[in-house]
């Protein structure tokens, strides 16, 4: 098979959770309402993910709950590097020896996601938001905020055989506007019912979806590793 690229999302796709719920939750650790805080900052982001809100004002609702600081997300990259399943890691190890080019585009942040996949994926293959200043806290004017479909025009993979891979609206819309061939949807750490509009979306246009992670894996194995 020749040469193709693949596009990852990050969170609950590679990894399996929301890494910038999840920070902006420990940095919220030991203060006054903290679980009611923490319940809002994951309706806002499903919200997003499932294209109810722009993902501009899902960031920034968040944000505005809580800005962490550089040293929470220290601890939260060093409690949280083992958590991704061997078995993905193991993928895209075997995607890149193939030959196939392997970029990481997130919604999330650069600053922890090339840690966190430190010897996985080259860090210059991997693309998302930036914190400016990473002295100061992680408030919304602190960060630059890039889409998906912004970074994937700044890159030169246009032209080639794209597949996307990932479980939110923005993953889709990038199969959907034409950025990619094709679209795997990957909803084992979400579920289906989760991403019902996804699903339904991608189904309609003879695009595969998982709710396995094993017959993800699979599938990979089997349609772009063979020689």
């Amino acid at each position: 098979m020749s040469p193709q690229t693949f596009i990852f999302d990050f969170d609950s796709t590679i990894f399996p959770g929301e890494t910038l719920d999840e920070i902006i939750q420990l940095s919220l650790t030991g203060t006054e309402n903290a679980e009611e805080k923490k319940a809002l900052i994951t309706s806002i982001c499903n919200q997003g993910m499932l294209g109810e809100i722009s993902m501009e004002d899902s960031l920034k609702k968040r944000l505005e709950i809580a800005a962490p600081l550089q040293e929470t997300i220290e601890k939260y990259v060093a409690e949280n590097k083992k958590r991704i399943d061997e078995n993905i890691k193991t993928l895209l190890t075997n995607l890149q020896k193939k030959g196939h080019a392997v970029y990481v585009i997130s919604g999330g942040f650069e600053e922890w996601i090339q840690p966190l996949l430190e010897e996985v994926v080259p860090a210059e293959n991997i693309h998302a938001n930036q914190i400016k200043d990473t002295e100061q806290p992680m408030i919304f004017e602190n960060i630059v905020r890039r889409s998906k479909e912004e970074i994937l025009q700044e890159l030169t993979i246009q032209g080639q055989h794209i597949t996307m891979i990932g479980d939110g609206a923005t993953d889709f819309s990038v199969f959907e506007n034409g950025f990619a061939q094709q679209f795997v949807g990957t909803f084992f750490y979400t579920g289906i019912e989760a991403r019902k509009k996804i699903v339904e979306k991608a189904l309609d246009s003879n695009q595969v979806i998982f709710n396995e992670l094993d017959e993800f894996v699979k599938f990979m194995d089997q349609t772009f590793m063979s020689t």
